[in-house]
């Protein structure tokens, strides 16, 4: 054991031996040569105050940059305000003129109506191959709506055909349309005509009308899965003039006379969601997309920036590799 010890002396012994000869081969001069070109810490602060110098020029030219298009950012979110606010102007706009358009075509189709309302429109009469009487094919038949005798005159102002072309022979006949000349008599038909469970003219199925306009006719088509279902639930309704579908329930009164009648028409019968076209035009339900919103525009407060390498190599507490200060040789 101790002479491994003794072993281990000499080997370390014979290692310093070495390194002090190398350091004795080189000459004092290049030495101090070599001393003289590393570079001081007055060296040290002069590279960094340079690199300081072209960070700060950067970071300026950049802050510059992000001045201009924080004001362009900013110019393109004032613009954008005033462009929705503009947007919600002309949709306000849109949607008031939207309701005097609805109005004015409620108005002129309720006066398309009361224009019809001595009219009589009968479907499921045969077209004759000749010349048809059609004034006396209608006396007959109100007069045996009537249950008067069928040479009893009937004041007609007007009895023809729908103004179409007549179709093929196979095609269901063109409807009869009359304007009854004393509007009691023509309710005394129609009357008649819904007490009779079936009516039928010389072995054929035949139908009365009111006579509609065709904006209440398409409306009421677009109404029909709520007619549907009101009578699978035995839920009695009527249509009113101006156009609405009414139904009195509770003591209540409720009615759709717009589009947007119908969700709380349904919710008010607790009836199934069912889906009901705009008349109108569009979906029925059809709300706008919220609008985004975002947060405005904030400068970021200035801030000193700090170079970590410029305050290393200043302060030799801070870096390991640096020393004490030292003075040319």
């Amino acid at each position: 054991m101790a002479a491994a010890g003794d072993r281990m002396v000499e080997s370390e012994d014979d290692l310093q031996d070495s390194r002090t000869s190398s350091l004795s081969d080189i000459p004092t001069a290049e030495v101090r040569e070599t001393l003289r070109h590393l570079p001081t810490k007055r060296d040290l602060e002069s590279l960094f105050s340079r690199f300081e110098a072209k960070f700060d020029a950067k970071f300026a030219e950049l802050g510059a940059d992000v001045r201009q298009l924080g004001g362009r950012v900013q110019d393109l979110e004032e613009d954008r305000d005033a462009s929705l606010a503009h947007l919600d102007r002309l949709q306000a706009q849109i949607n008031e003129q939207s309701r005097y358009v609805t109005d004015l075509r409620r108005s002129v189709d309720d006066l398309d109506n009361r224009g019809r309302r001595n009219n009589v429109r009968i479907r499921g009469v045969p077209e004759s191959e000749d010349t048809e009487d059609i004034p006396l094919t209608l006396r007959t038949l109100f007069n045996a709506l009537l249950e008067r005798p069928p040479d009893t005159p009937i004041l007609l102002d007007r009895a023809h055909r729908a103004l179409r072309p007549r179709g093929a022979p196979s095609a269901p006949p063109r409807d009869i349309i009359c304007r009854i000349h004393h509007f009691p008599l023509k309710e005394e038909i129609m009357q008649a005509a819904r007490k009779k469970r079936s009516i039928t003219h010389d072995g054929h199925a035949v139908e009365v009308y009111q006579d509609l306009s065709r904006f209440t006719l398409q409306a009421r088509r677009h109404l029909k899965p709520i007619t549907d279902v009101l009578r699978d639930r035995d839920i009695r309704y009527r249509w009113g003039y101006p156009f609405a579908l009414t139904v009195r329930r509770d003591n209540q009164l409720m009615s759709i006379m717009e589009p947007g009648d119908v969700p709380e028409f349904i919710r008010a019968l607790d009836l199934p969601q069912v889906e009901v076209a705009n008349w109108h035009g569009g979906d029925l339900l059809d709300f706008p997309p919220p609008k985004p919103q975002r947060q405005k525009w904030q400068a970021v407060r200035k801030q000193k920036h700090r170079h970590p390498l410029r305050d290393e190599a200043t302060d030799p507490g801070l870096h390991p590799s640096f020393g004490p200060a030292r003075q040319d040789p």
